[in-house]
C-alpha cells in the first residue's frame, strides 16, 4: 500500500485570484502520456483497470469545467493541474480504495458543496462503526450509539486503533469538502467511524477505540462494523452529522422538524428554530404548517405577551430551497425595528441557511451568537450529480455562485458577535450555552 499524498498542504504556486468569483477557465484533463489498455492490474484486488480509472479521472475534471462557475477560484489552474497529474501518475501503483480517496481529495479542494464522498457509494462496499462522534472544543466524544454500545455515550475517544484521535482527525481532513474549517469539523466524524477509509489512510485496527469514560477509566473496545447505509437508522436520533436529536435541552428536541417556535415565558423570548430551508414543516402534533402560518401565529402570540427579544436558531440548518425563505427574511427585517433579534449559528449553518443568515447580517442589526458558520457569506452551491463512467461513483459539483454579501466579501464564514463554543461539558450537562448567553442562565 502506498502512502497517500497530502492534499497540497503547502502550495508552491500562488493563486492570485483565490477567493474571487472569476469567470470559468478551462480545467485541463490528464496530461500524462497515453496509458496501456491492458486489463491486467498491477495491484492485487483491483476491480478497475488503469485505463478505466484514468477515464474516470478525466471525466471528473472535464465536468468541473463544464458545470462549475470557476473551479480554480481557490487553488488556481496550475495547482489543480498538478493534483490531476500526480493522481494520474500514481494510478498503476494504487489500490481501488487509494484511487477513490485520491478522487475524493481532488474534489474536496473545489468548494463546500462539490464533493465525491467515499461513503454511501454503491460501487464499493463500505462499513461504518455504529457510533456517532462529535468534535467538541474539548475533545472527540461519543454522542450516540447503537444499543449494544450505548454505554460508550459520553466517553472521550482517546485513540482509534493505535492513532491518537487528534492525529486521526488530521488524517481525514484533506478528504472533506469545505467552505471553511467548520465544514470539515462537521463532516470529520463520519470518516472517523469508517474503517475502510481509515485503513487506507494507514490506521491499524480502526474498529478498535480507546475511550475514557466520565469516571476517568480508559478501555479499549472493539466496535462491530455495519454497512454504511445502516449507519443512520442504527443510532437513535442520528441525523448523520451534527448532534443527535434528544429530549433535552430544547434545541435538540425537534431536529426532525423543518421549523418550530415557542415563547420562553421565563425570559420573555420568542424562540424560532429553523432546521431546514423549506416552505412547510410537520409539527410536533403530527399536522403540518407553512412558514407563513408559523409567523402569523407568532405575531398573534407576541401581541398577547411582553416579548423582549427574538432568537432565531440556525445551528442545525444545512440548507434547502433558497426560494422559500423570503417571507421569513421580511418578517425578521420588520421585527428588528421593534425588538432585538439574535441569530444562533453553528458549523451546520450552510448552503441556503447560510444565504438566509447572510441576508439577515447585511440588512438588519441582528446580533449573531454561537459558533462560526459552516458556510461562507458568498458561496458556490446548487449541485449537479454526475456518475463517473466506469466506477459509477457519484460526484456532486456546484453550478451556481450565490453572492448574498458584497462582491468583495471573501470571508470564509460569519464569525458571531458573541462566540460561544460547543463543549462536551455543556452538551453532556444538558446546557444550551448559546441561548444562556443571550437570555442569561
Amino acid at each position: 500500500m502506498r502512502k497517500l499524498a497530502p492534499a497540497l498542504l503547502a502550495l508552491t504556486i500562488s493563486c492570485s485570484s483565490a477567493g474571487q468569483p472569476l469567470p470559468s477557465q478551462s480545467v485541463p484533463a490528464t496530461t500524462t502520456s497515453s496509458p496501456s489498455t491492458t486489463t491486467t492490474t498491477l495491484v492485487p484486488g483491483r476491480v478497475l483497470t488503469n485505463e478505466e480509472w484514468r477515464q474516470d479521472l478525466e471525466f471528473l475534471v472535464a465536468r468541473f469545467d463544464d458545470l462549475h462557475p470557476n473551479a480554480e477560484w481557490r487553488i488556481c489552474e496550475a495547482n489543480l493541474t498538478r493534483m490531476v497529474t500526480e493522481i494520474d501518475a500514481e494510478i498503476p501503483d494504487s489500490t481501488d480504495d487509494e484511487i477513490l480517496l485520491d478522487l475524493t481529495r481532488l474534489t474536496a479542494t473545489i468548494d463546500g458543496h462539490t464533493q465525491l464522498f467515499p461513503l454511501f457509494q454503491r460501487t464499493f462496499e463500505r462499513h461504518m462503526l455504529p457510533i456517532q462522534l462529535y468534535l467538541f472544543d474539548d475533545g472527540v466524544h461519543v454522542v450516540g450509539a447503537a444499543p449494544d454500545y450505548a454505554d460508550l455515550v459520553g466517553s472521550e475517544v482517546i485513540a482509534i486503533g493505535s492513532v491518537p484521535s487528534s492525529e486521526a482527525v488530521d488524517l481525514v481532513l484533506p478528504y472533506l469538502q469545505y467552505d471553511n474549517p467548520q465544514t470539515k469539523r462537521l463532516l470529520a466524524p463520519l470518516l472517523l467511524v469508517a474503517p475502510e477509509v481509515l485503513a487506507t489512510l494507514g490506521v491499524d485496527e480502526p474498529e478498535y477505540l480507546t475511550v475514557r469514560g466520565a469516571d476517568g477509566v480508559e478501555q479499549r473496545r472493539r466496535i462491530e462494523p455495519i454497512e454504511d447505509d445502516e449507519f443512520a437508522p442504527a443510532i437513535p436520533g442520528n441525523f448523520g452529522v451534527g448532534l443527535p436529536q434528544r429530549e433535552e435541552p430544547d434545541y435538540l428536541r425537534h431536529r426532525d422538524l423543518a421549523f418550530w417556535s415557542t415563547l420562553l415565558t421565563d425570559s420573555n423570548t420568542v424562540y424560532i428554530q429553523y432546521n431546514f430551508v423549506q416552505g412547510s414543516s410537520p409539527t410536533s402534533e403530527g399536522s403540518s404548517q407553512s412558514l407563513e402560518q408559523m409567523l402569523e401565529s407568532l405575531d398573534a402570540d407576541m401581541a398577547d405577551s411582553a416579548a423582549e427579544r427574538i432568537v432565531i436558531d440556525l445551528r442545525h440548518n444545512p440548507g434547502g430551497n433558497n426560494f422559500t425563505y423570503g417571507p421569513f427574511l421580511e418578517w425578521v427585517q420588520e421585527r428588528t425595528l421593534a425588538l432585538p433579534v439574535f441569530v444562533i449559528t453553528g458549523r451546520n449553518t450552510f448552503s441556503a441557511a447560510m444565504n438566509f443568515a447572510t441576508e439577515i447580517e447585511q440588512t438588519t442589526e441582528a446580533i449573531f451568537v454561537g459558533e462560526e458558520t459552516g458556510g461562507s457569506p458568498n458561496l458556490y452551491g446548487d449541485v449537479r450529480t454526475v456518475l463517473l463512467p466506469n466506477s459509477k461513483l457519484a460526484a456532486s459539483i456546484s453550478t451556481v455562485y450565490w453572492e448574498k454579501s458584497t462582491p468583495d466579501d471573501t470571508r470564509p464564514s460569519i464569525i458571531p458577535d458573541l462566540v460561544v463554543p460547543v463543549t462536551a461539558a455543556d452538551y453532556f450537562g444538558g446546557r444550551d450555552a448559546a441561548l444562556e448567553a443571550i437570555v442569561g442562565g
